[in-house]
């Protein structure tokens, strides 16, 4: 992460807002790998 410098609140909140919609430009899908079956063998010990 860079840092930057911001003059204001609005500038800091409008800088937020682009960061976010550059980031929303290419969004990244998430893929499922687990059935609902298999939960209690999921790694971590994710409870759902």
């Amino acid at each position: 992460m860079r840092e930057i410098r911001v003059d204001s609140i609005n500038e800091l909140r409008e800088r937020i807002s682009q960061h976010i919609n550059q980031i929303n430009e290419k969004p990244v899908l998430f893929t499922w790998r687990y059935k609902m079956e298999e939960r209690d063998e999921m790694l971590g010990g994710i409870t759902i």
